[in-house]
Formats: C-alpha cells, structure tokens, sequence
C-alpha cells in the first residue's frame, strides 16, 4: 500500500513517474469512485486537478480499457439502482 501510494503521489503531484497501465488504472479508478481525498490532501488535489483529467482521460497504454471498464461499472450501478427503486416503489 506504502509503495502504490507513493507512486501515485509521484505520478499526480510531483510528475517524477511515468503514468503505466497498472497505476493509471487505479488512479482512474480512486478518480471516478471518488477515493483520492480519502488518501491525499483536498488542497493538493484542488491544486493538480488538471492534472489528475489528463491523467483520467488517459495517454497511457491502457487508458481506453480501464475508462470502458469504468464506464460499465457506472452502468450497472445505475440499472441496479434503477431497478431496485422501481421494485420497491412498485
């Protein structure tokens, strides 16, 4: 945990890492789940905000798939949550 926090740290805020594949992902994951304050500092990611978009929208080898991935993610939380309210409501 140590290790994968200081590699995003450097990756997010003092850009001494390359983005890879395996901490792209999981700082696109933390990003859309919405986990990054929950191990950074609010400031600090206020202040590297454009930063963190770039590193979402992704020029890492495999930003599309893990944005995909996202993206169903949130789908299917959406329909369950759609579903659950209509058969509760119903």
């Amino acid at each position: 945990k140590k290790r994968l926090l200081a590699d995003m740290e450097a990756i997010l805020f003092q850009r001494t890492l390359k983005t890879d594949d395996r901490t792209g992902a999981i700082i696109a994951l933390a990003n859309a789940g919405h986990l990054l304050k929950r191990n950074f500092d609010r400031p600090q990611l206020k202040a590297h905000k454009a930063h963190i978009k770039h590193i979402v929208k992704g020029d890492w080898p495999a930003a599309e798939a893990a944005r995909k991935s996202i993206q169903a993610v949130q789908a299917a939380v959406a329909s369950s949550t759609a579903v659950t309210t209509i058969v509760v409501s119903g």
